[in-house]
């Protein structure tokens, strides 16, 4: 056997021997982290997601790093083939890249509810290449599950806007909107919509009145004001918006916006005409 067979019998045997290791390794963690005991579901599965991720990471490095010697060697051959393979590959390195802005500027987290590019759910998996949502809609009417999973190319997070919906804070200001066809009585809709939000907000409205206080005062910004209100927007002569903020436990978004379209429709009666809710 010449010098050049055994070294690269050497570099398979170690490369074998590295991803066994390393499946080992992964098996073992995984285990470890399923019977581990953790605060609720989402915190162990982000927990496992990090430490595969990690494992690939360290698959990566240690394979680049027992043939760095063979790769210095065809790296002024292989210019050509590397422009090549880049052309070839321009999606899977879009996803690479997309996937290193995500982990670098952590825009999210396995739990999180987000929308980008018309796609909108709970992350439940996410890696270099690809994230995993559990779909909420339909649309962005309803903050309920569909029952399916949307896989996502990480190239989307290099040029799409993305928007997250959870906040670690117990209150947040959240917005949706019902289009009513004139002529209507829009002092009616407008009286209807705000008795509706003010009597579902009124069991937590006084806490969450300081929450937003306490956090301004902390970030050093102007408290905005945790008082439900409803705002007339004139978008066309053939529709009127009703804009309607009011504070929510964050968790609990889409189940106030419901309670308070209810209470909305029991005072309106069928002849507001409105037309149907748009977050």
């Amino acid at each position: 056997m010449s010098e050049t067979q055994r070294i690269l019998a050497e570099r398979f045997l170690s490369t074998l021997i590295l991803i066994l290791l390393i499946t080992i390794a992964r098996w073992a963690g995984i285990r470890v982290l399923r019977k581990a005991r953790f605060n609720d579901a989402d915190t162990r599965r982000r927990w496992i997601v990090q430490y595969k991720n990690a494992m690939v990471l360290v698959l990566l490095v240690g394979i680049v790093i027992i043939w760095a010697a063979q790769l210095r060697s065809f790296a002024l051959g292989l210019v050509a083939l590397a422009v090549a393979i880049v052309v070839a590959t321009k999606e899977m390195i879009l996803c690479l890249l997309g996937g290193l802005l995500k982990a670098s500027t952590r825009p999210f987290d396995i739990g999180d509810s987000i929308e980008i590019a018309h796609a909108r759910g709970q992350v439940i998996d996410h890696n270099l290449f690809t994230t995993t949502l559990m779909e909420m809609g339909p649309e962005g009417y309803l903050h309920q599950y569909t029952g399916r999973t949307v896989v996502l190319p990480n190239s989307l997070f290099l040029t799409q806007s993305l928007f997250n919906f959870t906040s670690s804070n117990r209150y947040v200001l959240h917005t949706f909107l019902i289009p009513a066809r004139p002529p209507v009585d829009w002092r009616k809709i407008e009286t209807a919509l705000l008795s509706a939000a003010e009597e579902e907000c009124a069991p937590y409205l006084r806490e969450a009145r300081s929450y937003m206080e306490l956090m301004g005062h902390k970030e050093g910004l102007d408290s905005p004001s945790a008082d439900p209100r409803v705002s007339l927007h004139l978008t066309e002569t053939e529709r009127w918006d009703f804009v309607v903020r009011l504070p929510v436990p964050a968790a609990r978004r889409g189940k106030i916006e419901q309670a308070v379209l209810k209470r909305f429709l029991d005072k309106i009666g069928p002849e507001g005409r409105i037309g149907t809710p748009k977050i």
